[in-house]
């Protein structure tokens, strides 16, 4: 039964395809939107950006060891070829639910309990490097690791002496069947410390866990979202290997493609070029946007489909202004619902297009196409079949790994019973959250509370990745609503600040309504629309033609870029003197990373 639904979804989806590619002609001249200079400073851009992204992204090193405890007392024995002082315990933990503890014998065998703070934070610790010093006087001879409650996976060790050398010498035996090979390594791991290049940190312990359970045919962690948004991650893990710089490069990749889609849309929104590099320059140099592209998040991901979905729904209404007939829209359509239905199946959030969407379909289909009831009905039946079937059947299409690792051979029906459960979740699980970072929607745009996602000091250095919008366009955020509500009301007849206005309201306004705990990561789906917003009010107050306008425009770009670097201590995880970050980057009461 899951075959024959699998098979009919995918049936639906080519139908609509290849019936809309047959009945459309060419929908819009890309050769009158972008000339050779433009896929140049594209290409430059965007390189430029990705040598930032990329850089530092994360450790290539996958331990290949597997350790797997599923059943309480299940022992992992290490005993050492003579009595050794310990200093520090690294060990790796792959899928790792469960509870434990550590147990030794010291050199005159007297057994202990080593206390491992790790083993008891609350959450799961999956594919991180976790660490814990003994701080015991004897020497010990032996160690195990012993399961209280199933399930614990180890993937690596790494054990120190009192002067810090790497111990390779150990015999490991397992109490079970489970494999110890590769546990110890005979030379030092590389990367074995628990930070951001070789760990995962926040939300990444549920989103990178559950891209792997997907690969493997597991039941996945996380079921609160839609699978997509996991199974694009997957693929960087497929091709890469279940390790840091794997399940981040996706995410990376969907940071970095943003820069040349931003360019294609300021371009379409406003004809000329400088404005389309402003654009471009201004999400690349924005902080949540480049940390973004450093954690394995479903919110880069569908940030970059929600912006898609804006931009071929702007083109359609180009198309309609522009007295075309429905077949010349057919392709933009279409193009729209294959992104509406990725964007959904990968995070709700690509839900609040559909206001922009049905008030533009309303507007296009009626106030300017003036159809007959013929045609009317002809729109209203394909607009279905395209902007509702279509992404219906991506979205539904997205479970069929998901319910591979069930019990259920009904795959609509496990959809269904997913969905409710989603519901329930994001309306009423989170009801009585509580987190030290969170935030309301107001408080978005006076950043009064920046959330720390990675932090690790040692004396005077430490290493921070936080998220934080960019100040000059967070505090800019509602100046830009009132400017295009009065462009739109002075320049009716002008498409681009309606268009942008309503974009803008319909990404941040609903969580005005969302009483659930919310963090200023949920902001940065609207930050696109707002920087081509802020491009829009230029292009109303400066005329290009005017040296001193290009120069105003040249500083407030230097001033927007000295400000992204001045947090690169902040938001990059590389190590900086602490110092700095205290004096220099903590500008409100409250902020701290």
């Amino acid at each position: 039964m899951i075959l024959f639904e699998s098979i009919l979804l995918v049936a639906i989806i080519i139908i609509i395809s290849i019936f809309t590619t047959l009945k459309t002609t060419k929908a819009l001249n890309q050769t009158n939107l972008l000339d050779k200079t433009d896929f140049k400073i594209m290409f430059l851009l965007t390189f430029m950006y990705s040598l930032v992204a990329l850089y530092n992204l994360g450790s290539l090193n996958s331990p290949t060891g597997s350790w797997n405890a599923q059943n309480r007392n299940d022992t992992l024995t290490l005993n050492f070829n003579q009595p050794t002082k310990i200093s520090a315990i690294y060990y790796y933990t792959g899928i790792s639910n469960g509870k434990y503890h550590w147990d030794y014998l010291s050199n005159n065998l007297e057994p202990g309990i080593f206390d491992d703070s790790t083993a008891r934070l609350g959450y799961p610790a999956h594919y991180k490097w976790n660490k814990f010093n003994p701080n015991i006087a004897n020497k010990v001879s032996q160690i195990q690791l012993v399961l209280d409650e199933p399930e614990l996976e180890i993937k690596q060790l790494a054990i120190f002496d009192e002067q810090n050398h790497y111990i390779s010498g150990i015999k490991v035996s397992s109490s079970n069947n489970s494999s110890t090979n590769n546990l110890i390594m005979p030379i030092e791991p590389n990367n074995y410390q628990d930070n951001y290049l070789s760990s995962t940190y926040f939300d990444e312990i549920f989103y990178a866990t559950t891209a792997y359970q997907y690969l493997h045919k597991l039941n996945p962690y996380v079921a609160v979202h839609p699978p997509l948004g996991m199974l694009i991650i997957a693929i960087g893990i497929l091709f890469c290997g279940m390790n840091a710089f794997g399940w981040r490069i996706m995410p990376a990749l969907a940071s970095i493609a943003l820069v040349p889609l931003m360019y294609i849309f300021a371009k379409r929104l406003f004809g000329n070029r400088l404005s389309a590099v402003i654009a471009s320059v201004i999400i690349m140099f924005e902080p949540m946007h480049y940390v973004m592209g450093k954690i394995a998040f479903l919110d880069g991901i569908v940030t970059f489909f929600i912006l898609l979905e804006y931009y071929y729904l702007y083109s359609y209404l180009q198309l309609r202004q522009n007295c075309a007939s429905i077949n010349d829209c057919y392709t933009t359509l279409l193009k729209m619902g294959i992104a509406f239905g990725i964007g959904i199946s990968c995070k709700w959030s690509a839900l609040y297009f559909t206001v922009p969407l049905l008030l533009s379909l309303l507007y296009g289909e009626i106030a300017l196409a003036k159809p007959n009831i013929k045609q009317f009905l002809h729109s209203v039946v394909f607009l279905f079949v395209t902007l509702v079937i279509l992404p219906l059947s991506i979205y539904c299409l997205s479970y069929v790994p998901f319910i591979i690792s069930q019990t259920d051979t009904e795959l609509f029906s496990f959809i269904w019973r997913i969905q409710t459960y989603m519901y329930q979740f994001q309306a009423h699980g989170l009801a009585n959250a509580t987190h030290p970072y969170a935030s309301n929607w107001l408080e978005w745009s006076t950043l009064k509370t920046p959330m720390s996602l990675f932090f690790w000091q040692d004396g005077t250095v430490a290493n921070s990745i936080a998220f934080i919008a960019h100040p000059l366009i967070a505090v800019a955020t509602f100046p830009i609503l009132l400017f295009l509500i009065a462009i739109s009301i002075k320049q009716r007849g002008k498409l681009q600040p309606w268009f942008l206005l309503i974009a803008i309201c319909a990404q941040y306004l609903p969580y005005a309504f969302i009483t659930h705990i919310m963090f200023i990561y949920y902001f940065y789906s609207t930050i696109p629309l707002l920087i081509l917003g802020l491009v829009e009010i230029h292009n109303t107050l400066f005329d290009w033609n005017k040296p001193v306008h290009r120069y105003i425009t040249y500083l407030l770009l230097g001033l927007y870029i000295a400000i992204f670097i001045m947090f690169i201590p902040a938001t990059s995880g590389i190590e900086f003197p602490r110092d700095y970050v205290v004096k220099y980057l903590l500008w409100r009461n409250g902020w701290n990373f």
